[in-house]
């Protein structure tokens, strides 16, 4: 069922036990026991409350550390755990809005426990991944198959995931087939088929059909996640089809190319100039990952240089399974106290471990506090070559620098590389060698197989002038053509 409204203004609120119970003495015995009791919430310091005393709450989340055993509370806030293996136990205790809380007890064979709320401890979030999984399209099945993945990974009190997920008709049948939107915590479990974790009875919000290419309902699901999960860190995922800078609607595209989260049902997807908005929060994320093709450009990445500290992403057009989501969140499980830039480049490094050195797979790391003059070093290059005049020495350099599945997107640090090995200006070569020793400091961390060896971690538009006419009047909004000379660059070549 929907998670009540009411969490969203408790937030100041903290968790409160109240176990109830016949009680248990003597020493632990080998066997299980029972845990059960009340969640309630009071203002201010965790303490001892009687009923009357706290607001109930529903549908809190109470887990074993350790195991598979969890459960919910009712709409008075009680719950009861059956099975518990004898023994000193942690209990982990959440709900949206509110801080986590661990209670230790001792758990004795055919008893039930009775502890006081005394034994509570807060507990700190360190990072909280927001998945806005729109798999409202023909990459459903690999949507199903990394929640798959995320629920492989063990439960953490200092770590939670948190999705958004959107489902298509007509694509995979499987879990269900349900095609609505639902937000879930991400729970462990065995079963690499169900996604238990997004099942009805285990769903935060079942959300109806909702147009995860509204840039708005992006938005909306950022602030609802640092909401109810506060963390020390924030990782969100934009999981879908790519294409870079463009449109949909452009001619010129290839007839399945997609936007960034472009949602089937509703025919949407979030252009590159609506990105700030919908990632404008504070404070700022600190890392945006794409799961998503040919997205870490320079003109995406210039739009977003405000929206977060680092981002996520590829050159090239991966895969349709994208993340091997177990591969980067089992690291950062067993290491929660990892960086920002760590975490960036351990989720880079595993992609291109995942797919093999020989694949085509790139992946990079752009650090956003470096983008602002990496910007005024494209400005440089592209008035150089301005000055320089367009040649067809300049044409071929175009044609044989590395590039994607689209073909006008360029490796930004190969093209000028070239560009400086094909001219005797030493204007453009100053600028080009410039140019080249910015990208390796806005570049953290670059992992590329061997059919792109020429890829430096962030591409640029260079298209053919019959190209480039038809896209002119969409290039020219982008933040990265106001405020440098490239469009004009591009514009002038004749050939």
């Amino acid at each position: 069922m929907p998670m009540p409204r009411a969490f969203a203004v408790l937030v100041p609120l903290a968790l409160v036990l109240l176990f109830a119970g016949c009680g248990g003495g003597g020493p632990a015995l080998v066997g299980v026991g029972t845990v059960q009791g009340y969640v309630y919430a009071a203002n201010g310091a965790i303490q001892t409350l009687t009923r009357a005393d706290g607001t109930p709450v529903a549908n809190a989340d109470v887990r074993v550390q350790g195991t598979n055993l969890s459960t919910r509370t009712d709409q008075h806030g009680f719950f009861q755990l059956t099975n518990v293996p004898a023994g000193p136990r942690t209990l982990l205790i959440s709900a949206p809005g509110f801080q986590a809380v661990a209670a230790a007890v001792t758990v004795n064979a055919n008893a039930v426990v009775d502890i006081a709320s005394s034994t509570l401890t807060p507990v700190t979030r360190k990072w909280t991944v927001l998945v806005y999984l729109n798999a409202d399209n023909d990459l459903e099945y690999y949507g199903v198959q990394d929640v798959n993945e995320m629920e492989a990974v063990p439960d953490s009190e200092q770590v939670t995931v948190v999705v958004q997920m959107d489902r298509a008709p007509g694509w995979d049948t499987t879990n269900g087939n349900w095609t609505d939107t639902r937000r879930f915590v991400i729970r462990h479990d065995q079963d690499s088929a169900v996604m238990t974790s997004a099942l009805e009875a285990n769903a935060l919000e079942l959300m109806g059909e909702v147009d995860m290419g509204d840039p708005a309902q992006l938005a909306a699901f950022i602030a609802w996640g640092k909401a109810n999960f506060p963390a020390e860190h924030y990782l969100l995922v934009v999981w879908n089809h790519g294409s870079g800078w463009r449109s949909r609607a452009l001619a010129d595209d290839a007839p399945a190319t997609r936007g960034v989260s472009f949602d089937d049902t509703s025919g949407s997807y979030i252009r590159t100039t609506e990105l700030p908005a919908a990632l404008a929060t504070t404070p700022q994320l600190d890392l945006v990952a794409f799961d998503a093709s040919l997205m870490q450009m320079m003109e995406i990445a210039y739009e977003m240089r405000h929206s977060c500290r680092y981002i996520i992403g590829s050159e090239e057009s991966p895969p349709g399974a994208g993340y091997k989501y177990d591969s980067w969140l089992g690291p950062l499980v067993a290491d929660p106290a990892m960086t920002p830039r760590d975490l960036a480049i351990t989720m880079a490094r595993e992609t291109l471990n995942y797919y093999g050195s020989g694949s085509n797979i790139t992946h990079s790391v752009l650090d956003t506090a470096e983008l602002d003059t990496l910007a005024a070093h494209v400005d440089a290059f592209a008035q150089a070559l301005l000055a320089h005049g367009f040649t067809p020495t300049l044409a071929d350099v175009r044609d044989q620098s590395e590039d994607y599945a689209y073909g006008d997107y360029k490796d930004l640090y190969d093209y000028a590389r070239r560009a400086s090995a094909a001219v005797s200006n030493q204007a453009v070569k100053n600028a080009a060698s410039g140019l080249q020793a910015q990208i390796e400091k806005a570049v953290v961390a670059n992992y590329r197989g061997a059919l792109h060896p020429n890829s430096h971690g962030v591409s640029i538009f260079v298209p053919y002038p019959e190209v480039y006419s038809r896209l002119a009047g969409t290039y020219a909004p982008l933040a990265l053509s106001r405020d440098t000379h490239w469009d004009e660059w591009i514009a002038s070549q004749t050939q």
